[in-house]
C-alpha cells in the first residue's frame, strides 16, 4: 500500500493538529504517528523526550476528529506500553521502560485518552524501529512477544497502519507489531 495517492495526506508537526479540524474533515481515517525521539543523523538534537508531545498532540488530534466527525483512528505507540508490557520477553518491557521513562509515561497518557475516546481506534505498538525496507513477515497481535532484540522498519509499520485504517480488524485494540 502505497503512502502517498489520491485521498491521502500526510500532515507533520505538531503545530499541525491546531489546523486539525479543517484538515481531517471529511477524511475516512486518521493516522497518528506522534513522537519525541527522532532518529535519523541531523534530526538527533531535536529530540525531547520529557515533552508530553504525543499525549497532548493526540488529546488535540481526538477534540479535532470529534468536532469533524471522523471515527476512524489509528495511532503509534510503543511495545511496553499498556497491556504489551507482560509480553516483553527476558526483561525487555522493563529495561524499555527504565531507558525510556518520559517518552513510555507520555505513550501511557497517549493511549488512555485514545481508550477513552468514542472513536473507532486501534493503537499500533511497534517493537524497535529501524530505517529498513518494508518485511514480507510482519507479525502483529495484541498478545505478540518480544525481545530486545526485536525490531521492525518504519514502513512495515506504515503498512500495518494504513491496513488497519482500512479494516475492521483491530478495532478498539491495540496490537504490537514486529518483523
Amino acid at each position: 500500500m502505497k503512502l502517498s495517492g489520491p485521498g491521502r495526506r500526510l500532515v507533520s508537526g505538531l503545530a499541525s493538529t491546531i489546523r486539525a479540524p479543517r484538515l481531517i474533515r471529511e477524511r475516512q481515517a486518521v493516522c497518528c504517528a506522534l513522537g519525541t525521539m527522532p532518529e535519523t543523523p541531523g534530526d538527533r538534537a531535536r529530540r525531547q523526550p520529557r515533552l508530553p508531545v504525543c499525549s497532548r498532540g493526540t488529546t488535540q488530534l481526538l477534540t479535532a476528529m470529534q468536532e469533524s466527525a471522523v471515527t476512524r483512528l489509528i495511532v503509534e505507540s510503543s511495545a511496553a506500553v499498556g497491556d504489551s508490557y507482560r509480553h516483553g520477553r527476558w526483561g525487555a518491557a522493563w529495561v524499555i521502560r527504565r531507558v525510556l521513562a518520559p517518552v513510555m509515561a507520555d505513550k501511557e497518557l497517549q493511549e488512555a485518552a485514545v481508550g477513552a475516546s468514542p472513536l473507532d481506534w486501534t493503537i499500533v505498538r511497534p517493537v524497535k524501529l529501524t530505517f529498513g525496507a518494508r518485511s514480507d513477515r510482519i507479525r502483529a497481535a495484541p498478545d505478540l512477544p518480544y525481545t530486545l532484540f526485536s525490531k521492525i522498519s518504519r514502513a512495515s509499520v506504515a503498512e500495518v497502519m494504513l491496513e488497519a485504517a482500512t479494516t475492521s480488524t483491530w478495532l478498539r485494540q491495540a496490537v504490537t507489531v514486529a518483523a
